[in-house]
């Protein structure tokens, strides 16, 4: 015996019903998993803000460490109390030096050029780092230092000087 249309249309009302109970049931557990993630993004966020505080007052504690910066003073043309920037004397950076090299070897390689003022080699707990500074009391002799050291051999190794 096949149903009548009244039988159907009766059966579907009973099935729609059904369904949109599931619905309903589904949407409290939608709402839940909403309500975590927008949770787990506050919690991100959260920790985003973190890391940048931590980032912005290790920035802060590393400035304090430099100390005070001084602004940058131009000389005024015309006062005697500021020297010109060229009688200044430049501090040279030599890299790739003989890790066996002290100050005294440093200063004797540079003094050929003029008058050495300071002389410094970086060291660690092991030793020479490899580099270190030579100041020269005038600004032509420390750039005809660097034109004559700079990419020359020493003890086999090439040198860079720069000011």
């Amino acid at each position: 015996m096949q149903p009548s249309a009244g039988n159907v249309v009766a059966s579907q009302a009973q099935v729609l019903p059904k369904l949109d109970d599931q619905k309903k049931d589904e949407q409290p557990e939608c709402d839940m998993v909403q309500l975590h993630i927008q949770k787990l993004a506050q919690q991100q966020m959260a920790a985003q803000a973190q890391a940048q505080a931590a980032q912005q007052a290790a920035a802060a504690a590393q400035q304090a460490a430099i100390g005070p910066q001084m602004p940058n003073q131009q000389p005024t043309p015309g006062d005697p109390s500021t020297s010109s920037q060229d009688a200044a004397p430049k501090r040279l950076h030599v890299s790739n030096i003989p890790f066996r090299y002290r100050d005294p070897d440093l200063r004797s390689m540079f003094e050929k050029f003029g008058t050495v003022t300071d002389v410094e080699i970086i060291f660690n707990e092991r030793g020479s780092k490899g580099f270190g500074f030579v100041t020269m009391e005038k600004p032509a002799d420390a750039e005809k230092a660097r034109q004559e050291l700079h990419g020359a051999a020493v003890e086999g190794r090439k040198i860079e000087v720069n000011l």
